[in-house]
């Protein structure tokens, strides 16, 4: 093994353990010799230890029946679907067999079968029934909401640790959440208000964009916005305030358009933005 090299891409495979006593050794003294690769060790080490720390969800007593129902239901298809196709092998040969090869004859045929379905199907067959719902469908619906819970607690555990790529990891996951999570929408928050790197604040403001029908969400950004140090993120919070059209946002933006210390280029963006308040 060359560890001369950084040592980075081996790392989830050290910290599972998977490497020899003589890999893992050589590793370590690169470890203590690279303060890069160290330092990107720290982060997943801690990381790791931190999804090592979720909770385990334990499946519900109802969760076992469910799936030998799907199973039974999908061996059962199988089954179907295979005498189905057996028996349109055999139908087919016989058609083969007993349909004429002379084109004149096929088409009277054809044409004899098409009129008489008419009269059948106009007749004798009454509107379709819908179909009904059945159990499976809410027990794939149930499968998904407990899938979504299991992808939120990932997302705030990310959002908790001391690397911004990890950070970064769970707001970019988070997207991946469809249904409204109290938890998630609170760690955005958090990291619009708190985190210390401009890039994830960015990103929590572009997570947080769909949330802005709600008032507590415009509000936590009206709250924020004059503490913000950073012109980028205030331009793109004054952005997505006006874009939510919450008039209750003037005395704030009024404030800092006043206020010499705020950047010029943010100071013309807020005049835009009041004016389309107004």
């Amino acid at each position: 093994m060359d560890t001369n090299k950084h040592v980075a891409d081996l790392l989830p495979d050290f910290l599972a353990g998977t490497f020899s006593e003589s890999e893992r050794t050589a590793i370590q003294s690169h470890l203590q010799s690279c303060p890069s690769c160290r330092q990107e060790y720290e982060s997943l080490s801690s990381l790791w230890n931190s999804l090592g720390g979720v909770p385990q969800e334990r499946p519900s007593p109802q969760l076992r029946q469910r799936f030998d129902a799907m199973l039974a239901a999908y061996e059962q298809g199988i089954r179907h679907a295979s005498a189905r196709k057996a028996f349109l092998d055999i139908l087919d040969e016989g058609i083969a067999r007993l349909w004429p090869r002379r084109p004149a004859v096929q088409f009277g045929i054809a044409l004899v079968m098409l009129v008489l379905g008419g009269v059948i199907g106009t007749r004798f067959v009454g509107p379709a029934e819908p179909i009904p719902s059945t159990e499976t469908s809410l027990e794939v619906a149930q499968l998904h909401g407990e899938l979504q819970a299991i992808r939120g607690m990932l997302v705030v555990s990310l959002m908790q640790q001391q690397s911004a790529s990890d950070r970064l990891m769970g707001i970019n996951m988070s997207s991946r959440i469809v249904e409204k999570d109290p938890k998630v929408t609170k760690s955005l928050l958090d990291a619009l208000r708190y985190d210390p790197s401009v890039n994830v604040r960015l990103a929590a403001i572009d997570a947080l964009s769909g949330a802005m029908v709600e008032s507590e969400v415009r509000k936590a950004f009206v709250d924020a916005l004059p503490k913000e140090a950073s012109p980028l993120v205030q331009l793109a919070m004054v952005e997505l305030v006006v874009e939510s059209r919450d008039k209750g946002s003037l005395d704030v933006l009024n404030k800092m358009e006043r206020d010499p210390r705020v950047n010029d280029v943010v100071r013309k963006k807020i005049q835009q933005g009041i004016k389309l308040l107004l």
